[in-house]
Formats: C-alpha cells, structure tokens, sequence
C-alpha cells in the first residue's frame, strides 16, 4: 500500500480469532475477484500478527488469492489517506497507540460501510458483539448515510449444513469441527474482559442469544437421536436437574455462575443441564475437575482433551454440524456482496432474509463465485 493516499475498492476489518465465521467471510471474498484489502485486528485472545498467521495456516495459498491484499491495524491507522469504496466490519474495534480507539480519521468510504452487527442498540436487547470500541467509527459512517447494519439475531440463524461444509477444503472443515467441539464442551472464560457482559447470554437465551445453549442442545439431542426415541436417555428438555445425584456437576455449575455475576434466576438451571448432558456425552467430563473448562483453555496437549475430542470426531457428522456455532460473518459477506452488486442498494438494516436468499445462493456463490472461477 503506498504511505500517501491508498484506494481500495474494499475494505475488510476481521479479527481471526479461535471461531470459524471469519475465515469462511475471507475465503468466501476471496472467489469474486475483487480488490480487497483485508485488515487483521487484535483481538482477547491474540494479536494482529497471530491473525495473520492464522489465515496463513489455514489458506496455504493466501499470497496466491487474486487481488487480496493484507496489512495489520496498527499499519493501516497510520496510513495518511485510505480511500475505497465498500468496507465490511466483522470484528470489534481496536485501540492505537495513543489508546483511543480507531474511529477513522484516515478513512474515506465512497459507497457504503457494512457493518457486522446494529449500531443503535435497541432497549432490552443485547449490544452486537462488533459494536464494542467501534461508536465513533460507526457513527461518522451513520452521519454520511452509508451505513448498513446486520441484525446480530439474524445472523445467528445461519448455522453450517452439509451442502456448503463439502465444498470447503479440509483444514476448514477440521477448524469448523474443532471450534465447535470447543464452543460445545467449553465455556466463555470468566477471565474474559467482557465475560460479565456475554456470557451469561451465550447460556441463557432470555439473556442473550442462547448460542452455546442451543449447540449443546442439538449435539446431545442429534447423538442421542435413537437413544431418546428408545427412552434409554431423556431428552435434553427432560433431564432432571438432580443436585443430590450430580453433586460436582451442580458444585461446578455454581462456581461459575458467581465469577461471571451472572443475574437472571433461570441462568443457574440452563447451565446445569447443559452441564449434565456434556457428562452424559463425555463420560467422565467432570472428573477431578475443579472448574467448568473454558474453550480458551482446551488444547490437544492436554490428553483429557484428547480423549473428549476423539469422543467428538466418532459422532456423524451429519448430526454434528446442526451444533456448529453460526456463520455470522460468512452471512456478513454475502450481505457485503449483495450490497457490492446493488441487490441491497439503499438498505439501511438487514433485519430478515424471509425466502432465505442465503441458504439458496451461498452454495452456488461459493462454489463458483461471481466470475466463474474456484479456489477450492
């Protein structure tokens, strides 16, 4: 990129961090020949850098892509005068070296900014992940009318299926199998800097979106399929929240809830069920056990891990991936794409996909692209 003023056509915020639906947004972009400078984020986990590498161990030909260019945040804010025409945003913002956060002083966007999320939170719901460090930005974007929102609950419909899992190549099928079966068995550490504002949602839907408690839910329901039908297991909606028969279980389960602070009187039994249900998939889960795992600490180094992920991998796929976590950003890149060739042209919100448009086109989308050409 020159140092002076650098034209793009678009722009693409994205902080890979352990889920899939960013790298799936990226190599789904990367099929339609288009001038993309693609902008690695810090995120909790890691930094830019560790993002980049990411992308580069899962895309082998990452410096081979057509037209894709890449630079990391803290390069791209001290750019003079970055000039483009669309900018997708799938990841929250982050802060410069002056400790603001980047709000795009150097940013000129001809078209329109898509954004991952709402930027007007409305009362009682939850704020979109991506909103946090982004006001600012977004509402400079907001005040120049070329801002589209995505709603964050819309996204979270749009979950893997077999068509679209097939055509991918395999080390993102093994990260899509991998990120799940750690967002399943793993909870949001309560380490995390904003644990007490997510993760309490992602185990309760009257919280929040519900996401780890619906994966769950459909990976014991999916694996026990027979089993319930047969009432050799319950179903999940039935198990019985003994605290005298799962004593750990419950112990553990309670530990947790009072270092997120979570508030909602229902949060406790959502947990607790999850919790029984992993025990009943992963026997011996709990075992000398001292807190619940959290999905930034599960690694293959740790032979217990090793163990439940072999567990994992033995169940059917086709069962399986109705529990992989959302693609929300891949959905971001279709909406990105639709904006791109003036499907979504004037759209200020994309609150519903009523004929689901995207289930019909990504398959034929990503498997083609635009041009008629195909990485996979």
């Amino acid at each position: 990129m020159a140092s002076q003023k650098t034209f793009a056509h678009v722009i693409v915020f994205t902080d890979m961090d352990e889920e899939f639906d960013d790298k799936l947004a990226v190599y789904f972009i990367s099929k339609f020949g288009v001038n993309v400078t693609i902008v690695f984020m810090p995120c909790s986990k890691g930094s830019s850098q560790n993002g980049f590498n990411e992308w580069k161990r899962i895309m082998p030909i990452w410096d081979k892509v057509p037209k894709m260019n890449y630079i990391l945040f803290e390069e791209f804010v001290k750019l003079n005068d970055v000039v483009c025409d669309f900018v997708l945003q799938i990841s929250p913002m982050a802060k410069m070296d002056n400790g603001e956060f980047y709000s795009g002083h150097n940013l000129t966007v001809k078209s329109q900014y898509v954004f991952g999320g709402i930027f007007n939170t409305r009362e009682g719901d939850v704020p979109s992940f991506n909103l946090k460090g982004s006001h600012e930005l977004l509402k400079k974007f907001q005040n120049q009318n070329i801002l589209v929102n995505i709603s964050s609950d819309l996204m979270a419909t749009k979950r893997p299926f077999m068509d679209i899992y097939n055509l991918l190549p395999s080390l993102f099928k093994e990260n899509m199998r991998w990120t799940s079966f750690k967002l399943g068995l793993g909870r949001m550490s309560e380490n995390h800097p904003v644990a007490h504002i997510y993760a309490e949602g992602l185990i309760n839907p009257l919280c929040g979106r519900g996401a780890n408690y619906y994966s769950v839910q459909k990976l014991y329901n999916s694996t026990f399929e027979y089993e319930i039908g047969e009432n050799i297991v319950p179903e999940f909606s039935k198990i019985i929240l003994d605290k005298n028969q799962h004593k750990k279980t419950y112990k553990l389960t309670k530990k947790y809830l009072d270092k997120i602070q979570a508030n909602n009187h229902l949060t406790e039994s959502h947990l607790f069920r999850m919790n029984i249900a992993l025990s009943i998939m992963f026997p011996g889960i709990w075992k000398n056990e001292e807190q619940l795992v959290s999905s930034d600490k599960i690694t293959l180094d740790d032979e217990k891990i090793k163990v439940l992920w072999s567990r994992f991998e033995s169940f059917k796929i086709e069962k399986v991936i109705k529990t992989f976590n959302p693609m929300y950003d891949l959905f971001a890149a279709y909406i990105l794409i639709q904006v791109i060739s003036f499907k979504f042209q004037g759209k200020v919100t994309v609150e519903d996909d009523p004929n689901k448009y995207f289930e019909k086109d990504i398959v034929k989308l990503m498997e083609m692209g635009v041009r008629g050409f195909k990485l996979v």
